[in-house]
């Protein structure tokens, strides 16, 4: 005896199916590159902005270091310009001493002031500030009524 198959006979349901899941696949792969589209075009942008804020670090570093090249170049001529003055330091510094110690004096270049020793009146027509490293001493030069010229200590004069 043959055996006679029977044709299968598909349901509408099943290919209905079919078609859905197509088309659902056809949409999930739609999207799938729809997505890899928009993260490349992330990526693409993303290192077009690095790159921008690279150019602009590139450009503030080297405008540092031209800063830096003028300041080093101003900190070299004052250098020499210093070591150039540094042989008045001991000028400038009996300049200081001597204004610094006139503070401390009551009377001034002009002053009409009366000896101690005879109760004379002179007139100081001069400071007079020296001494040596550690120590110094001040003097008035004082004009008599003779106009005669002498050197006398503070103390000796009120």
């Amino acid at each position: 005896m043959t055996v006679m198959e029977t044709p299968t006979v598909k349901q509408p349901m099943e290919e209905e199916k079919k078609g859905s899941s197509k088309t659902w696949r056809i949409i999930g792969v739609i999207a799938l590159i729809g997505l890899i589209g928009v993260l490349i075009y992330f990526n693409v942008t993303a290192n077009q902005r690095h790159e921008k804020a690279m150019a602009e670090m590139q450009m503030k570093y080297q405008q540092e270091i031209t800063r830096l090249t003028q300041a080093n170049k101003t900190i070299d001529s004052l250098s020499t310009i210093a070591t150039h003055l540094g042989k008045y330091r001991g000028l400038v510094e009996a300049g200081y001493t001597r204004d610094s110690s006139r503070i401390v004096i009551p009377h001034k270049i002009g002053d009409v002031v009366t000896m101690k020793v005879d109760n004379s009146k002179v007139v100081i027509t001069d400071i007079i500030v020296g001494g040596g490293m550690f120590e110094y001493y001040v003097r008035y030069r004082v004009m008599n009524s003779g106009r005669k010229i002498e050197e006398i200590a503070p103390e000796m004069v009120f």
